[in-house]
């Protein structure tokens, strides 16, 4: 999916979808050498950050907290599938906070760079797109359908109540060893490089 594609598609999600936990399109501005982009403003950072400040506190989140999130994600997700559209790329950067206020945990999900309309023609993809950490084992398979986003959701939760991603490698940069642990469960709830997930996006 080249750049111009996956804009267009993104603005097409965005333009009809009406969920208060999706991203709000408001304006674009097109000419000859510009998209410009109107978004709805939110201020209080990604899930990531979120995270992350917990973290240098020694916390992760609440069970309620993490049940709270979750359950704005799944409704944005359930809306997105009901209106037969795939995001493709749920990860801790792509659920933003509303406000700075860090007791206020009302959150959209954003990018849909990556998503895709399915049709009746079109119940399955094969594109292996993603992030590594959260991609679905079917993805990698590259035979799957809009549950690949339930998957990364499942990530999520998990990196809101450990602290780090269930599937990760040793080695910096080695997806393949990411993308086997994945295939394979291999998975702990005993993770112990509460670090990583400052470093593990670069």
């Amino acid at each position: 999916m080249d750049d111009i594609d996956s804009l267009k598609t993104e603005l097409q999600i965005l333009s009809n979808a009406d969920s208060p936990n999706i991203i709000n399109l408001i304006e674009v501005f097109i000419t000859t050498t510009n998209f410009d982009i109107i978004m709805e403003h939110c201020e209080g950072g990604s899930l990531l950050d979120r995270i992350n400040l917990l973290l240098e506190n020694g916390k992760c989140f609440t069970t309620d907290q993490a049940a709270f999130i979750l359950r704005q994600i799944i409704l944005g997700l359930n809306y997105a599938h009901s209106n037969n559209f795939v995001h493709r790329d749920i990860k801790l950067e792509n659920i933003v906070f509303i406000d700075k206020n860090v007791t206020n945990l009302k959150l959209k999900i954003i990018d849909f760079g990556l998503s895709k309309y399915l049709h009746e023609g079109l119940k399955r993809m094969k594109e292996k797109l993603g992030t590594c950490y959260y991609i679905a084992p079917e993805v990698l398979k590259g035979n799957y359908n809009e549950k690949c986003d339930i998957w990364s959701c499942g990530v999520l939760l998990y990196l809101m109540l450990i602290g780090t991603p269930p599937f990760f490698s040793d080695v910096e940069g080695d997806n393949s060893n990411i993308y086997q642990k994945i295939k394979t469960f291999q998975y702990s709830f005993n993770n112990k490089c509460k670090e990583l997930l400052k470093i593990f996006y670069f």
